[in-house]
């Protein structure tokens, strides 16, 4: 869920492995890029009209027209240091971004995003430049926030409890 409007945001299962937002050597990746939408929009075919705007960005690319994979490659094949593909198909669904038959895979990390955040992106983009922060995702870390959590909740329910006991 995102701040934006309810969403979802889903990771490739194409990449080589190690090449994710969740397992990408962070320290390879500039710490914040510019969102840049793809010429063609849809990223179908060998190159990207834009090419030079792309380089060294985070591509948009929307769905549709080819795979998940062909949008990928053309934004690597660009220079982008990665790819934001945008379910703008009316699917509210989510789903996997899986590769295909050929045992291509990509270098660089690619999501999809979905829901409402889609619109809102497109629209944002449209009125100022963007800024993606690429950042690395542990799921250690997320299971050790949602530990701390768990023992905040437990403390305070003592002490309305003991305050409960001292009325």
């Amino acid at each position: 869920n995102s701040e934006a409007g309810g969403t979802w945001l889903a990771p490739a299962e194409f990449s080589r492995p190690g090449s994710g937002c969740d397992k990408h050597d962070i320290a390879a990746l500039p710490a914040a890029a510019p969102l840049v939408m793809a010429n063609p929009s849809h990223a179908c075919g060998s190159h990207l009209n834009n090419a030079a705007l792309v380089r060294g960005a985070v591509a948009v690319v929307l769905r549709g027209g080819c795979s998940f994979l062909d949008k990928a490659m053309a934004a690597e094949a660009a220079g982008a240091v990665g790819v934001v593909i945008l379910n703008n198909m009316g699917r509210r669904e989510l789903m996997t971004m899986s590769g295909d038959d050929t045992g291509r895979q990509s270098e660089i990390p690619a999501v999809l995003v979905g829901g409402d955040d889609v619109a809102k992106l497109l629209w944002w983009m449209e009125r100022r430049p963007m800024v993606a922060a690429l950042t690395a995702y542990d799921p250690a870390d997320v299971e050790r926030q949602q530990q701390v959590q768990k023992k905040q909740q437990l403390q305070q329910s003592i002490q309305q409890q003991d305050r409960k006991q001292l009325q």
